[in-house]
């Protein structure tokens, strides 16, 4: 996997196995880029867990969250993103 504007859907799985990863972020930024003629151009968020950059990368690559948990959230929200996750990557 590489920049976010070069993960694919193959790559949910992948993604989804480390959303249990609750360790903090070195540095709690993120950014992704918006689609062309979207009102701001990058995506600006502030997760403070690994889970919560997973739940950002993911909701770039497919469009879809659970919970909205990318500037992070409580224990209850996290355990719910990621069992959404889960399900979704057994059924796509």
């Amino acid at each position: 996997m590489g920049r976010p504007s070069e993960v694919t859907r193959k790559d949910v799985p992948s993604i989804v196995r480390v959303m249990d990863n609750d360790r903090p972020l070195a540095q709690a930024y993120a950014y992704v880029p918006n689609p062309p003629n979207f009102f701001e151009a990058i995506a600006q968020y502030g997760p403070p867990r690994i889970v919560e950059a997973a739940a950002i990368l993911l909701n770039h690559i497919t469009g879809t969250s659970f919970r909205f948990v990318h500037n992070g959230g409580s224990e209850s929200e996290r355990v719910a993103e990621v069992n959404g996750w889960r399900v979704w990557s057994y059924y796509n």
